[in-house]
C-alpha cells in the first residue's frame, strides 16, 4: 500500500509539473502570436482549441491526469495490479506513462509554434499545402525550388502513410526531385540508392500571397521497382487544412498550384464562406 500510494503522489507531482511547463510554454508562444497576429478575431486561445483537438488533448488529459493517479493509488486493492506492486514495475510503468503525456504536450507547442510562424507573409511568399502519401517504405522524399536559395524541403520517412503540412514557400516553380533510400550492398560495395523523378516534372508554381493548393504527391514502391505521381486532389487536401489550419483557410485567398484551370476550388469556397473569393 505504500509503494503504492508513494508512486502515485510522485505520479501526481510529474504531471503537474509537466501542466505547470506546458502553461508556461503557452503563454510564451501566445506573446509571439500577439506581435505578429494578423487578424484580431481570431485569437490565441482559438489556434490552441485546434491544435489541442489535433492531438486528442482531451481525452489524452483524462487518461492520464485524471483516471492515472487512481489506478496507482489504489493499485495494491486491485488483482490485476497487485503483481506491479511487488517490485519496480509500478514505477516504471508511472513514469513512462509521464513520458508520454509530456511529449503530447509538447507536439502541441511544436505544432502552434509552426502555426504562428505562418502568421504573415512576405510579399514574395505564399502558404503551400505539401501533402505526400508512400504506398511503400519512403526514408527520404525531396521536394526542390528552382532557386538554389530555395533549398530542400525533405519529407518522411513514411511507410505506408502520408505527411501534411502547410509551408512558407518562395514564389516560383517546385518540383518533387526523387525519393532517397539510404546506403545498400550487394555484398561487394556500398551504395547509395534512390528513385529519381526529375524526369517526368512533378511541380507546382506557389503564388505569393495565396494559400497554395499543390497536390498529392504519391509513391509506390514494389521492390526495385518505384512510381511517382503528382495528383490534383483539392478535396482530400481541404479535409487537412479544415481541421489543422481553419481560420488561414478563411482568410486567405486560394491558388490551385497544380491545376489553375479547375474549378472546384472556387466552388467549394463559395459553398463554405457564402462568398467569392477572399480576395
Amino acid at each position: 500500500m505504500t509503494m503504492s500510494a508513494n508512486v502515485s503522489t510522485e505520479y501526481n507531482n510529474e504531471i503537474q509539473s509537466i501542466l505547470d511547463d506546458y502553461q508556461s510554454e503557452l503563454q510564451e508562444v501566445k506573446e509571439d502570436y500577439l506581435l505578429i497576429q494578423a487578424d484580431p478575431t481570431v485569437t490565441f486561445e482559438m489556434l490552441v482549441d485546434v491544435w489541442q483537438a489535433h492531438h486528442d488533448y482531451t481525452r489524452q488529459y483524462n487518461f492520464y491526469v485524471v483516471e492515472r493517479p487512481n489506478t496507482f493509488s489504489s493499485a495494491y486493492q486491485s488483482e490485476k495490479w497487485q503483481k506491479f506492486c511487488e517490485d519496480d514495475s509500478l514505477e516504471s510503468i508511472a513514469e513512462a506513462n509521464a513520458e508520454k503525456f509530456a511529449k503530447i504536450t509538447d507536439e502541441i507547442i511544436v505544432s502552434l509554434e509552426k502555426r504562428v510562424v505562418l502568421e504573415v507573409l512576405e510579399p514574395d511568399e505564399g502558404l503551400a499545402a505539401i501533402a505526400a502519401y508512400s504506398h511503400g517504405v519512403a526514408p527520404q522524399i525531396t521536394l526542390k525550388g528552382e532557386r538554389f536559395l530555395d533549398g530542400l524541403i525533405r519529407i518522411g520517412p513514411l511507410f505506408q502513410s502520408q505527411h501534411f503540412e502547410l509551408m512558407k514557400l518562395k514564389q516560383g516553380k517546385y518540383t518533387w526531385d526523387r525519393v532517397k533510400l539510404g546506403w545498400s550492398s550487394n555484398g561487394t560495395v556500398p551504395t547509395y540508392t534512390f528513385f529519381d523523378f526529375a524526369d517526368k516534372d512533378l511541380s507546382f508554381e506557389v503564388n505569393p500571397g495565396h494559400l497554395n493548393f499543390t497536390g498529392v504527391f504519391e509513391f509506390d514502391r514494389v521492390r526495385d521497382k518505384a512510381g511517382a505521381d503528382l495528383l490534383d486532389r483539392p478535396a482530400i487536401v481541404l479535409q487537412s487544412l479544415e481541421q489543422q489550419y481553419p481560420y488561414l483557410l478563411k482568410r486567405l485567398a486560394w491558388y490551385n498550384a497544380l491545376a489553375p484551370d479547375d474549378p472546384f476550388l472556387d466552388f467549394y469556397y463559395t459553398k463554405r464562406y457564402g462568398k467569392e473569393s477572399a480576395e
